[in-house]
């Protein structure tokens, strides 16, 4: 019972000390609580949503001309154990500009596949009716969209115009980070929009595979296998895995939320140091009632004990108030956080996360408590009833003569050692500060680019220029010509600092599909550094991004083998920062 009055007797004679702890174990509390039940379910959810809407683990999408390599691919496809389920569907493929448009607009610029009402998705907002067209929820709230509103789709020069009858969620296609959105008809005005002349050149077929997970073989070389025994990575013109597109759709949520929970823990950094300072103050202005309260009979180790539950106590407190404030914040983070990813957040609290979390601040609070206490057992209970105090917490101090110093001011003396006796508490206050506002700035940036698909391709591109010209067709000599010259024109204006080009073109790498960029300037003006080695040199190097180089199970100094229109090439790894 004593105990428990010397707490509280402290606690009321420190208040401010008490709000301080309090409101720092509030905040941690609130942001760990949160970030942890986000991130964790982040991954399920996505996980669920594919099961629930029965996502392909593979699709590729072959142009008009390739409907009989459609044909032959499902063909083998059906005849592999690896195989448990293969579909074939006819789809429209826009790949060029100047095709869709949301509103009034500037037209769109990914590529858009046209698509009937598949049964599996289900609406999060609108109803289902004729003549209306349907968009994934991230159109919603990167363009600023709204039921009702119109698309416009150009076929060949003929307009089409849809209002918007509802949104979905798609985590396939449907992040911000994709190069694809795909938008849903019903199936009576897709059949009729599909029969027109102006859509004939737009035709496609969309192959959609599922893999046998019974074979006891990972996702990796369940599909390697397949491709290599059917060509199915080979053919076709647009090969995407789900999980690439899950590891896409799911960055920008992963970085966002990782940058809170980090700032969290360096909320924890302050609320420790905070914690050590606020005990080493008490117990110099308590040396005296220490002495005493040694004397009447208490143990020092009861009066370390209870020093150490009293600093439990305000963390626990304030611990309890952050996790019930965190019902709150959780469904706004979640929101927050899946903007971009193509669904919604559908999740609450995930309790065994955060409780784990939650103990482990707790354990370093109390360690921390308990190494600024053990100070107590070496009081001198004589000398502290005389009143004697001495330095028991602090054995460092950094001194600076003022006769030394030759300042022009007084003030500005008395500045300098008031901050030279305190170095280590302002450069920590400094590192602090720097941290908050680094962190800060970031989630800030951050969340502007999961709702702005632009500032995503900048965010994430390998290379920047101020103006960029794309051709998707095959130049014949004369436009080739006429190309090259504009280029060597362009390169004469004195507003003109530099010109590189890339050439983009599917290849097959180790029997998969994978897209080689050759590029006319290979040097670090307009790429980013290598993580390891260095930027190719000679024609028979390459660089691969991160995702790739751990897709195909090659590092620095590895051969890959590429071919294409049957000729082969060995050529030696590079690694570069994606």
């Amino acid at each position: 019972m004593g105990i428990l009055m010397m707490i509280k007797y402290d606690i009321r004679k420190r208040k401010s000390q008490a709000a301080v702890i309090f409101l720092l174990s509030f905040l941690i509390t609130l942001l760990i609580s949160t970030s942890v039940s986000v991130l964790w379910q982040s991954q399920e959810q996505y996980d669920e949503a594919a099961a629930r809407m029965h996502l392909p683990e593979v699709i590729n999408i072959f142009n008009k001309g390739q409907h009989s390599d459609a044909d032959e691919v499902t063909k083998n496809l059906q005849k592999q154990p690896e195989t448990e389920e293969v579909m074939k569907e006819n789809i429209l493929l826009l790949r060029e500009n100047q095709t869709v448009r949301f509103k009034d607009d500037s037209w769109f610029s990914s590529g858009t596949i046209i698509r009937a009402f598949p049964d599996q998705y289900s609406l999060t907002e609108g109803t289902r009716k004729r003549d209306g067209i349907y968009l994934p929820i991230t159109l919603k709230d990167s363009k600023h969209l709204e039921t009702g509103d119109i698309v416009t789709l150009k076929l060949s020069g003929q307009i089409k115009k849809y209002r918007i009858a509802g949104f979905f969620e798609d985590p396939f296609l449907g992040s911000t980070m994709t190069g694809f959105k795909q938008l849903f008809l019903d199936r009576k005005t897709y059949e009729k929009l599909s029969k027109t002349t102006e859509a004939l050149n737009y035709k496609s077929t969309m192959v959609s595979l599922w893999t046998n997970h019974d074979t006891g073989k990972d996702f990796t070389s369940r599909i390697k296998e397949l491709n290599g025994k059917t060509g199915f990575a080979r053919k076709g013109t647009e090969y995407i895995e789900q999980p690439l597109m899950k590891m896409s759709a799911m960055a920008l949520t992963d970085i966002f939320l990782g940058l809170i929970f980090l700032f969290s823990l360096l909320m924890l950094t302050v609320m420790l140091i905070t914690i050590r300072y606020l005990i080493a103050s008490s117990l110099e202005d308590d040396y005296k009632k220490l002495g005493i309260l040694n004397a009447l009979g208490y143990s020092k180790r009861k009066l370390l004990g209870a020093k150490i539950l009293q600093t439990a106590f305000l963390f626990g407190a304030g611990g309890v108030a952050g996790h019930f404030g965190s019902f709150f914040t959780v469904p706004s983070l979640g929101e927050t956080a899946m903007e971009g990813s193509g669904i919604l957040w559908h999740g609450g609290i995930r309790l065994e996360p955060v409780i784990l979390s939650i103990l482990a601040a707790a354990l370093f609070v109390v360690l921390t408590a308990w190494m600024s206490l053990r100070c107590v057992q070496k009081i001198s209970t004589v000398q502290a009833i005389r009143n004697g105090k001495k330095d028991i917490c602090f054995t460092k101090r950094y001194q600076v003569s003022l006769v030394k110093l030759n300042l022009p001011s007084l003030p500005l003396r008395l500045a300098v050692k008031h901050v030279s006796v305190r170095l280590p508490q302002y450069l920590l206050l400094v590192i602090v500060c720097g941290f908050m506002i680094y962190f800060m700035v970031s989630i800030s940036a951050l969340h502007e680019n999961m709702t702005d698909i632009r500032k995503t391709a900048v965010l994430f591109g390998s290379s920047a220029s101020d103006i960029s010209i794309a051709n998707t067709s095959d130049l014949s000599a004369d436009s080739s010509i006429l190309f090259q010259d504009f280029i060597e024109d362009t390169k004469k204006l004195s507003e003109v600092k530099s010109i590189y080009s890339t050439e983009s073109q599917y290849l097959d790498m180790e029997h998969q599909k994978m897209l080689l960029q050759v590029v006319s300037q290979f040097n670090n003006e307009y790429f980013l550094d290598p993580l390891k080695g260095r930027v190719p040199k000679y024609d028979n190097e390459m660089m691969l991004t991160e995702v790739s180089s751990n897709y195909l199970g090659k590092r620095e100094g590895d051969m890959v083998t590429v071919s294409h229109g049957g000729r082969r090439k060995r050529i030696l790894c590079r690694k570069r920062l994606e």
